[in-house]
């Protein structure tokens, strides 16, 4: 029997060290994070979050000769339409 099979308990729940389990959960987000949101994805050099600004800006029409508009316009509709936990974040 491997390590593994011997934490499962007969009723087929699984025994682990609160230490252990904490260790591994932490390490597995801090590698989410740091590969999904906090690098730049290599094909256009953007993070996650800039993707969803620039995405915003094209919506609204902004370009590099278009008419002034305030930035709280477009923090608003990332933070409404993009943001995952909406504008309360």
């Amino acid at each position: 029997m491997n390590q593994d099979n011997q934490n499962i308990t007969p009723d087929a729940t699984e025994k682990q060290f609160l230490g252990q389990f904490t260790e591994k959960a932490y390490l597995e987000y801090a590698m989410y994070v740091i590969l999904d949101r906090a690098l730049p994805y290599i094909g256009d050099g953007l993070k996650p979050v800039q993707r969803r600004i620039v995405y915003a800006m094209s919506e609204l029409g902004l370009k590099a000769g278009s008419k002034y508009k305030k930035s709280a316009r477009t923090v608003g509709d990332v933070l409404g339409k993009f943001h995952p936990h909406g504008d309360s974040a």
